[in-house]
């Protein structure tokens, strides 16, 4: 053979020995030992049927006066591989929030602007094997979802001042079914995205989607120079005030009085703006205070009648009045101490308000 051809023979084998090579980097590469973490992972929902599924039906909470759902988040590892999950993201429609085990509201972050607001959990580092039990979210093992499509409706005045209005009627069919979008940052690997279907009980969605009465009387000003008895802070919770995709968003922050009555402030970009009060302690709001041209002074004051929305409230709403029975104890006795807040005497506190009388614009 003549030495030309021998090296072109010799470049031929080379050329094919490196292709080789790279052939079998590659099959180790995505069979092997070292292929990162992370197969096809995907996020699930707990239901009643004790299973984890990507379409449940949840039951509502039987033992709170507020309609909530219990609600468990998981992972199933559908890869070949064991995979760990560092940040698990779920974006729901902003009409519902996720709240903790005791009831309190889970702070969120809206979704570029759009009609879903977005919550974070963090992962425990723990590898999640393939075909396993799907592994329990950490932080996430004891949620319940809640609707805040009460029948008032939040929006905003032309002056920035939130103002609650009877809500326009939903269709139930809209409302019992929501789509939860989810992501999962699993360490070595690309994200994870999907979505799973909760389902909630369209008799009892229709009832609390129906608008609520709302009487409201002239608006009066008044110079704020009242102050009320000592309160506590009772909490605070976070809402989407407006229409979705377009709303602001609100804080709530609610305190007690020292009679048991509840006085709630709705801050707008860290501004308190409006002031709602339950003085008497009977789950509705009596009076509205507003700080118009944002100069600290709430002057606008109206009284009003209507049940205290659930998702301005940090805690569970109290049960509304029930019939007595024979051969049962009072409500009030009935009722699980639980469903409320009783706040510290060390987190005591004056704040400037409108007094009781002049809530009603007397």
């Amino acid at each position: 053979m003549a030495p030309g051809a021998r090296r072109w023979v010799r470049s031929a084998l080379l050329a094919l020995f490196a292709v080789a090579v790279l052939a079998a980097t590659a099959a180790v590469w995505a069979i092997g030992p070292l292929r990162a973490a992370g197969g096809p992972m995907e996020l699930l929902a707990f239901g009643p049927d004790n299973r984890f599924g990507s379409d449940v039906q949840l039951v509502a909470d039987s033992a709170s006066p507020a309609l909530r759902f219990p609600l468990i988040f998981g992972i199933r590892n559908g890869g070949a591989r064991s995979a760990s999950v560092d940040t698990v993201h779920v974006s729901i429609p902003g009409r519902y929030r996720l709240l903790d085990e005791a009831g309190r509201p889970i702070a969120f972050l809206r979704d570029d602007g759009g009609p879903l607001v977005r919550y974070s959990f963090a992962g425990d580092g723990e590898p999640i094997e393939p075909g396993a039990l799907p592994s329990v979210v950490p932080g996430a093992d004891r949620l319940f979802i809640e609707p805040t499509f009460a029948g008032l409706s939040c929006s905003t005045t032309a002056d920035g001042v939130p103002v609650l209005v009877p809500a326009q009627p939903w269709s139930p069919d809209q409302l019992a079914t929501i789509d939860v979008f989810y992501s999962l940052d699993a360490r070595g690997a690309r994200r994870r995205t999907g979505t799973l279907r909760l389902t909630f009980d369209r008799t009892l969605i229709a009832q609390r989607a129906a608008p609520a009465s709302l009487n409201a009387g002239p608006v009066t000003m008044v110079q704020d120079t009242a102050v009320l008895d000592t309160v506590a802070n009772a909490g605070r919770a976070e809402v989407l005030c407006g229409e979705p995709g377009a709303g602001e968003l609100l804080v709530a922050t609610a305190w007690k009085t020292s009679g048991d009555g509840t006085v709630i402030v709705l801050s707008v970009r860290d501004t308190p703006r409006l002031r709602l009060f339950d003085l008497d302690a009977d789950g509705m709001i009596e009076g509205e205070a507003a700080d118009a041209d944002r100069d600290g002074r709430f002057e606008s004051i109206r009284s009003v009648r209507y049940a205290i929305p659930p998702y301005l409230l940090p805690w569970a709403p109290p049960a509304p009045p029930a019939p007595p029975r024979a051969d049962t104890l009072p409500p009030d006795t009935a009722r699980a101490d639980s469903t409320r807040t009783t706040p510290s005497p060390r987190d005591t506190v004056r704040v400037d308000t409108v007094s009781a009388d002049t809530v009603g614009g007397r």
